[in-house]
């Protein structure tokens, strides 16, 4: 499996996700394998002390393309079928296709469906600094950690061993439980 990063102009993801599929299946193959996200992620949002849950943009003005077919040969096309494409992002060696730790995030952004969604946790006892946690749904399902900080009771930062290190993730005070809610 192929991935790329197509970059365009920000707030007309949409409208290239259509063309994006639309020049690999008349340019390469019709029965092409092609995913194109527009990665966004769920957060929370506070207006006049209202909180509600919304998608932002996790890229704003890329796509991830996810396919089966090199894309070199009409690395060209994306920025000639659209006004709004910049093209094919390269790396310096002048390769199109994601590698490395790019390409695993590409894989995870696809395996979420481009849609990163809130993780709930399972705290241990009540909700405080030091604390144990379990995530319990979301895209870090499964992993512990320990709450470092609590931000005015509208979220918190947990530690969770992730990839070989130690990193710091926030999260929204709503989606934390306790042991007697869970």
């Amino acid at each position: 499996m192929y991935y790329y990063f197509l970059g365009c102009m920000v707030g007309t993801e949409q409208a290239n996700i259509k063309m994006v599929k639309m020049v690999i299946r008349t340019k390469l193959d019709k029965e092409a394998y092609v995913n194109v996200y527009s990665p966004d992620r769920a957060v929370m949002e506070y207006k006049k002390k209202v909180k509600r849950l919304v998608n932002q943009p996790l890229l704003p003005g890329y796509l991830l393309i996810e396919t089966e077919c090199d894309l070199l040969p009409i690395a060209d096309y994306f920025h000639k079928e659209s006004r709004s494409s910049y093209g094919l992002v390269r790396y310096g060696d002048r390769s199109f296709y994601l590698k490395g730790s790019d390409k695993a995030f590409a894989e995870w952004i696809a395996s979420q469906k481009g849609h990163i969604t809130s993780s709930k946790i399972k705290v241990e006892r009540n909700l405080e600094t030091g604390r144990k946690i379990t995530v319990i749904s979301g895209p870090l399902k499964d992993l512990k950690g320990k709450i470092i900080n609590i931000y005015k009771d509208t979220k918190v930062t947990v530690e969770i061993p992730f990839l070989d290190d130690v990193k710091r993730v926030n999260l929204p005070i709503e989606i934390i439980k306790d042991d007697a809610e869970v």
